[in-house]
């Protein structure tokens, strides 16, 4: 039943309609507070941002984290392109690995999983900046995603018996997955 097409239409009828309404919007209030130079640098976002290609413009460009990144009003879109980048690959990975049953998705997907969170940890050591971009290095996060998916389609029933008894843990589970994200906001600066 899985078309490839279908697939990256739905994404992008979920995704380029608020791409194109900020890329429009900044694009025309643009000339009225960016410098210059800054025009000249969004012009240069909006073609990597075109490409799906704006987090490796930006680890070329810019360091995410010095002072003047916030001076670029479409900075945010380096996540966009690493999940559209994703998008792209993924299914056509699947597509072969399907035919080869359960037991060989999942095992991709763990060693997958692994992979990028080794060379995430292993690349942030000496370039955090490119490991901060790269797609191989957030793939995991993805993947996360995608095994939690693999989890929910082979074993709808099992979950929701799992999640039905215990719903109290799963409750306090909740609570304390929300204190800690709050907490993230008075503890870091």
């Amino acid at each position: 039943k899985f078309s490839l097409l279908n697939f990256y239409e739905r994404r992008a009828r979920r995704i380029l309609p608020a791409l194109v309404f900020t890329v429009l919007l900044t694009s025309l209030i643009a000339p009225f507070i960016l410098l210059s130079d800054q025009i000249k640098d969004l012009g240069q976002t909006l073609v990597s941002i075109s490409t799906f290609l704006s987090n490796y413009f930006f680890y070329l460009e810019l360091d995410y984290f010095n002072e003047f990144s916030s001076k670029n009003p479409l900075l945010h879109t380096w996540s966009l392109a690493v999940e559209e980048q994703f998008y792209l690959f993924f299914p056509i990975f699947l597509i072969f690995i399907f035919p080869k049953g359960q037991k060989a998705i999942f095992a991709s997907l763990i060693a997958i999983f692994m992979l990028s969170i080794f060379s995430a940890q292993s690349l942030s050591s000496f370039n955090a900046s490119l490991s901060f971009y790269s797609l191989h290095t957030r793939a995991w996060e993805l993947m996360f995603g995608a095994l939690v998916a693999y989890a929910f389609f082979y074993n709808h029933q099992s979950i929701h018996q799992i999640r039905n008894k215990h719903r109290k843990i799963v409750s306090y589970g909740n609570i304390i997955s929300t204190i800690i994200l709050c907490s993230s906001f008075i503890l870091f600066d």
